[in-house]
Parts: structure tokens; C-alpha cells; sequence
């Protein structure tokens, strides 16, 4: 992959990929920091020798590295309009439209954090990243029927997670 093709998969990737990072480690700037270095070491071994799926490759790094820099018991916090507002995730809503954002992310949030490890990395490539259920069986090398069920029960789990007040 040339110079050209690698900064046009950086301007597609990298905000969804910061926001996918932000949910696992609640840190904004933390997330930014690992999906930046993800690409640059991803690009300097694609200068090496090609790499097959350089998107799945990008994505699987970078879940791989927030969970080496990512506390295992991390504390839950806030996420504040403002930061929501740097990661591009506001755009055309407007404030109790943002309010009720903040209030649902800090609940798929908690969601997500009482998830196992390969339930949230499977939702977040399937929701976020936009992978098919093949794509997520072949990245993590898990039989399709194993994603498929994963992804039920971890939306039946986010679902009920959610109060009655937001699921209108």
C-alpha cells in the first residue's frame, strides 16, 4: 500500500477507531494516543511486507494495544458533552438531544464495561467498525454461529441494561 492509499484508510479509520478505544479506556486522549501509534507501527510493518487486510489488521492492533495500556478494573466515568463533542460524535444534534446521547453512552458504556472481553470487542467491530459477523469470525479466528450468538446476547445484555425512560 502506497503513502497515498495508507493516509486515505487513516482519514476513513481513525475517528471511528478513537471512539471504539474511548469506550474501552474512558479516556479520549488516551484513545487518540494508541489509535496514532497503532498506524504508525502498522504502517512501518506494511512497509515491510504486505499485510493482507490492513483494515481488519488496524482494528485488531488497536483493541490488542488498549487492552496491554487499558486497567482491567478501570474506573467508570463521565463522559462530558465536551468530549463527546471532540470525538465528532455531536454533529447536527442539539442540546437535550446531546443530553440524552451523554446519558445513553454513559449506560451502553457501563454496558459494555460489564461485558466479557471478546463480547465488546465483537460489538464494538460489529457496531463501530462496521464488520460483518464473517469478517469478526475470521479477524478473531472464532467459528461465524459463535460471533452471531455473541452479538445476540451481548445486544439482549446492553438492552437490558437500559432504563425504561431512555428505551422510548
Amino acid at each position: 500500500m502506497n503513502d497515498e492509499e495508507f493516509e486515505e484508510l487513516w482519514r476513513s479509520e481513525r475517528a471511528d477507531m478513537v471512539r471504539a478505544v474511548f469506550l474501552l479506556s474512558s479516556d479520549l486522549e488516551m484513545a487518540s494516543d494508541i489509535v496514532d501509534e497503532v498506524f504508525s507501527k502498522v504502517l512501518a510493518r506494511d512497509r515491510r511486507g504486505g499485510i493482507d487486510d490492513l483494515r481488519s489488521y488496524l482494528w485488531r492492533c488497536a483493541f490488542n494495544e488498549a487492552k496491554r495500556q487499558v486497567p482491567r478494573h478501570r474506573r467508570v466515568e463521565s463522559c462530558s458533552p465536551s468530549a463527546l463533542e471532540r470525538t465528532g460524535a455531536h454533529e447536527d444534534v442539539g442540546a437535550d438531544d446531546l443530553a440524552r446521547a451523554v446519558e445513553v453512552r454513559e449506560v451502553v458504556w457501563r454496558g459494555l464495561d460489564d461485558l466479557d472481553e471478546t463480547s465488546r470487542q465483537v460489538l464494538l467491530l460489529r457496531y463501530f467498525a462496521d464488520f460483518s459477523n464473517p469478517d469478526i469470525a475470521k479477524q478473531l479466528g472464532v467459528p461465524l454461529g459463535t460471533i452471531k450468538s455473541t452479538v445476540h446476547r451481548g445486544l439482549a445484555a446492553l438492552r437490558a441494561a437500559l432504563p425504561t425512560e431512555l428505551k422510548e
